[in-house]
Formats: structure tokens, C-alpha cells, sequence
């Protein structure tokens, strides 16, 4: 019998030099340390939750009182390198609009003297009054910068305060109190109130509002905003073509990203009050009896003081969309015999085009979609979407009245321009940052195209198809607010006053130097 004194014998000449081999590995397996500070006065940040995260792994520390935080071993990989404090913000980067950089730790490597510089975060505070300067409860305000960034709601003294803010100019909106009932009747002599969205001091659009300021670690107070009353009016109609054994049959009316539904009555009928005026696209939605969702096209209602009723949303069969890319030639480059692959792009599906151009959607549902086609080269662009004899400028398929009634052809066109400049401060320093750029002839694109600065200051876009643009410059950390704000509520009207309009035609290189806007 092996006595156990041999096996610990054993075990211990087995993993004796040295270290043990578990040891020994950890000994080369990577880890990180460095300081966290107050981007602006320098001082450490006590109790700075640092983390180190990978699709698998999470790794994590706290500072201590010099700011100072270690983690230790790590294995190899990409990681993304996080900071969280109550009280400070990641200012962000070109990796990261939220501050997140990438950290590459090879085997046996260690990042020693990691920096990161948190910035103050501020905050926004008032009041919601009604036209009488009375406070006004459980009202929704939100702070916005191109989209909603901040929200709170106002207690029984109208009060709110939003915090976590990064400095800078914001608008400040309390929303609608609409609660979708019919006016009140009332025998006292006093009258049913409705209120619309109002921006900060009291105004409905955001075109006239003023922009609050805020500076890092502090609170701006004494925002109050006086509600503006709204007409109480109503939208009304009937839902026509319902298909049979349709289940759950509403109206659904969308407006930027925000969007409310309401199930129809008898004879499929709906009525929506207390709607704030504005935009709006109402659409006819249901369930087919194996319950895939069907939706008719979207039909405008333009809603002001007035009730609008008899509105008749239908719903439109699909249909098989056949057509052709035209006006481009099939080699793959301007040298060269190699055969490319074009990929159509409708909304936000994808469908092959063959060698000769043809694209064929058995099941087409109506609507108006933007059009987009992978694998042009920089020399092309789309020039117009053609429907029969008519040619319409742009990259706009409008199918929401159902199948064409001609031949589909989206014309190629040839000789595109290049725009490039240099992105200064307000006082005329080159600085970091993005610039957008607007299509004026596309106006249903929903993302703009964005390239980023340099250390110089200096950005340029290539590919761009002859036309009119609007071109504005903004800070990192307002990237995934611009890449949505055309299709949100406010769109990019804190932006609209730095914006600058462009023509560029044919193989056509035009400079424009722009003003950071956004932040001053």
C-alpha cells in the first residue's frame, strides 16, 4: 500500500521549484493599474468603480483615496475599460461616445499608468407651473440634446431636478398631460384644460426655446416652465379592408419614436383625444389568423386646432416588387473585367441583385421606404428611383398606395464629389470631434453620414452625390443622439443654429470649416 506521506512527497517535488505551476502561470498572465482623477481640478476620485469587461469575462476594482486601482492577474484578451462614480461622467473618445476605451492585454503584459480623467457631471432643476402659476404634479420633463437624455417627474410642488448630466446647452421640455379622455363637463363655470409638450420658458416648438447652460459640477436652478394650453380636439375614423378572421385590429399613431395604439370599436371604428398638434402617420395594424403581423400604409394627419374625423386607414395585400438597377457597369473597378454584387437595401431588409440588374421581392408590403445599395463604387451614387416614365430625384421608393403601375429602375449615376474643412472652437482652435452631413434631396434618410476629425481639426467625406447639404459639427459624446435625432420628436434642433448649407455638383471638391457646436 502507498503510504499518504509518500504521496505528499511526491506532490511536493512535483511542484516544488520555483512556484507551483498555477502559480507560475498567473505569474505571466497580464493586469492593469492606474489612477482615477477630476478631469478639471486634477484630484483623485475616491471609490471609483473600475471596470474591465469582455464578452466573457468581468473583471473589477474600487479606487482608493489617491485615485489609485489595480487588477490583477487578467486573462488575455480584448477588454473594454469602464470608470463609474456618483457625480462624474467618462468623457467620451473615438472608440466610445460614453467614454469606454478597448484595452488589448497580450500574455505576460501589463498596462501600467492607465489614466482616466472623470468629468463633473451637472444638473438642472425648477419647476412646472399652468398658466395660473400654480404647480403642476406628475408631469414628465426631460432634458434634451438632439434626444431625451434626462428625465424626472414633478412632485406636488411642480418640483424636479435631473442630474447626471454632462455640461453643456440643453433644452429642457415637460411633457403632455393628455389622458385620452373627451373633454370634462362641468356645471361650475370653470373649463377642461389641456396642455401640450412645452419647452423651457413656456413655448410648444423647440424652435423658440431657450437652451439652458449647465458647467461641470454644478446645478442650474430656477428652470421653470409655464405650460401652454392646447385646443382639446380629436382624431377619429374607420379602419377599411380589414382582412377576415383579423385578430386584434387598432390604429396606431407614430410620431418620431414615440407611438400609441387603440383597439378599434364596433364596425372597426376609433377615435384618439387630446393629441398635441403636430405630425403625426397613422397606420391600420392587425394579426392574420396564424398570427404574423399585417399593417396597411401610413397615412399623414397634419393636426392643429380642429378635429379631424373620417380619416379611413386601410390595409394594402402584399405584392411581388420586380425591378432593375440601371445606368452602372459590371466590372468591379474602373480596371478590371471582375463581376460585383449589388445588395439592395428597403427599409431595413436586404435582397440580392443578379448580374443583370434585376431584383425580384415575392412579397413586397406597401410603404415608403429609403433605398440604399451596397457594393457602388465611390464614383456612383443613386440618382433617382423611376416608376414608369416619371423619374423622382432621390433615394425614395413611395409604394404606400400598393403595387406600381410601371416598371421599378434605380438609376445609377456617375461623378461624385468630395467636401473636407477643418472643425475650430469658438475661438478658433482646431478641435476633435464629428461632423454630419445632411442630404437636402433625401429627406427620409434616417442616419446621416459622419466622418471624424483629426488631431488638426481637419474631416473630409468622399462618395458624395451631387446636391444640396447641411453640414453642423458636434462633440463625441453627441454621436448616437445625432444618428437618431432625425427620426425623434425634437430632430436636431439644438443643432440647427451651427448648421451650414453646401452645393457640390459632379466630381466637384468643395472646403467648408465649421464651428463646434453643441457644447458651447
Amino acid at each position: 500500500m502507498i503510504s499518504r506521506a509518500f504521496i505528499l512527497c511526491l506532490v511536493s517535488c512535483l511542484t516544488a521549484p520555483g512556484q507551483t505551476s498555477v502559480d507560475g502561470d498567473k505569474k505571466e498572465l497580464p493586469s492593469i493599474e492606474g489612477v482615477v482623477v477630476d478631469s478639471f481640478t486634477g484630484a483623485p476620485i475616491n471609490h471609483a468603480h473600475v471596470r474591465l469587461q469582455s464578452n466573457s469575462r468581468l473583471y473589477a476594482a474600487m479606487s482608493t483615496v489617491d485615485g489609485k486601482f489595480a487588477i490583477r492577474p487578467i486573462e488575455p484578451g480584448y477588454y473594454s475599460a469602464s470608470v463609474e462614480r456618483p457625480g462624474y461622467l467618462m468623457p467620451p473618445n473615438e472608440q466610445s461616445s460614453n467614454g469606454a476605451m478597448t484595452i488589448d492585454l497580450t500574455h505576460g503584459q501589463t498596462a501600467h499608468d492607465l489614466l482616466f480623467r472623470l468629468v463633473p457631471a451637472s444638473a438642472i432643476s425648477g419647476r412646472v407651473l399652468d398658466p395660473s402659476n400654480e404647480p403642476v404634479e406628475r408631469i414628465m420633463v426631460q432634458v434634451i440634446r438632439g434626444g431625451n437624455v434626462g428625465a424626472a417627474t414633478t412632485n406636488d410642488r411642480g418640483e424636479f431636478r435631473i442630474g447626471g448630466l454632462r455640461p453643456g446647452k440643453y433644452l429642457v421640455r415637460a411633457g403632455h398631460n393628455g389622458n385620452g379622455f373627451p373633454p370634462e363637463t362641468r356645471t361650475d363655470g370653470t373649463v377642461d384644460a389641456a396642455y401640450g409638450p412645452t419647452y423651457y420658458p413656456g413655448t410648444i416648438g423647440p424652435g423658440s426655446a431657450l437652451r439652458v447652460k449647465t458647467d461641470p459640477g454644478q446645478e442650474t436652478t430656477g428652470v421653470n416652465i409655464r405650460l401652454v394650453r392646447i385646443p382639446i380636439v380629436r382624431l377619429s375614423g374607420r379602419i377599411i379592408g380589414v382582412p377576415e378572421n383579423a385578430q386584434g385590429v387598432s390604429a396606431t399613431l407614430s410620431k418620431g419614436y414615440s407611438s400609441q395604439s387603440v383597439q378599434v370599436g364596433s364596425q372597426n371604428k376609433f377615435t384618439i383625444w387630446r393629441l398635441p398638434p403636430g405630425t403625426y402617420w397613422l397606420t391600420a395594424q392587425c394579426e392574420d389568423i396564424t398570427g404574423h403581423l399585417l399593417q396597411g400604409p401610413p397615412v399623414r394627419i397634419d393636426l392643429a386646432d380642429k378635429n379631424i374625423d373620417d380619416i379611413e386607414p386601410t390595409f394594402a395585400s402584399p405584392f411581388a416588387l420586380k425591378g432593375k438597377v440601371v445606368g452602372y457597369t459590371q466590372a468591379g473597378s474602373h480596371s478590371g473585367n471582375s463581376k460585383r454584387r449589388l445588395q439592395l437595401m428597403l427599409g431595413f431588409g436586404y435582397t440580392g441583385v443578379d448580374d443583370d440588374g434585376v431584383f425580384n421581392i415575392p412579397e413586397f408590403r406597401p410603404g415608403r421606404y429609403h433605398i440604399g445599395l451596397n457594393g457602388l463604387r465611390e464614383d456612383e451614387y443613386i440618382k433617382a428611383v423611376r416608376i414608369g416614365a416619371a423619374d423622382y430625384p432621390g433615394k425614395t421608393l413611395d409604394l404606400r398606395n400598393g403595387a406600381p403601375n410601371g416598371p421599378v429602375e434605380i438609376v445609377i449615376g456617375q461623378g461624385t464629389g468630395r467636401i473636407d474643412g477643418i472643425v475650430r472652437d469658438e475661438q478658433g482652435h482646431p478641435r476633435r470631434g464629428m461632423v454630419a452631413l445632411l442630404s437636402d434631396q433625401d429627406p427620409d434618410e434616417e442616419r446621416p453620414a459622419t466622418a471624424f476629425t483629426d488631431e488638426k481639426g481637419s474631416y473630409f467625406f468622399a462618395g458624395v452625390a451631387p446636391g444640396s447639404y447641411h453640414l453642423f459639427a458636434f462633440e463625441l459624446v453627441d454621436s448616437s443622439i445625432v444618428m437618431s435625432a432625425k427620426s425623434s420628436e425634437d430632430g436636431l434642433s439644438l443643432f440647427e443654429p451651427g448648421m451650414q448649407k453646401l452645393e457640390i455638383g459632379a466630381e466637384e471638391t468643395r472646403s467648408l470649416d465649421l464651428v463646434l457646436i453643441g457644447d458651447n
